[in-house]
């Protein structure tokens, strides 16, 4: 039971992370006139907020493609 449920946090946590990224860069978009949308006319709200919101993207879905087929086969051993 602690294994399933330490496993089900970490792939929360991942799912949190990669929502927390999209967030924020769509944050940072114009939202009116004729960039609004605009990917190229993105501005960093701090420096090296793009490098933050990558690495939380890449380490959220590394963390999905790792967790999800740990947390199945916890749960295959705790309960079948």
């Amino acid at each position: 039971m602690k294994r399933v449920l330490i496993c089900s946090i970490c792939v929360i946590l991942c799912i949190a992370m990669i929502v927390f990224a999209l967030y924020s860069l769509f944050d940072n978009l114009p939202k009116e006139g004729k960039w609004e949308g605009v990917i190229t006319q993105y501005r960093q709200a701090y420096p090296g907020q793009l490098f933050l919101i990558l690495t939380f993207l890449i380490v959220g879905h590394v963390g999905l493609l790792i967790g999800v087929p740990i947390l199945v086969m916890v749960i295959r051993e705790e309960y079948f």
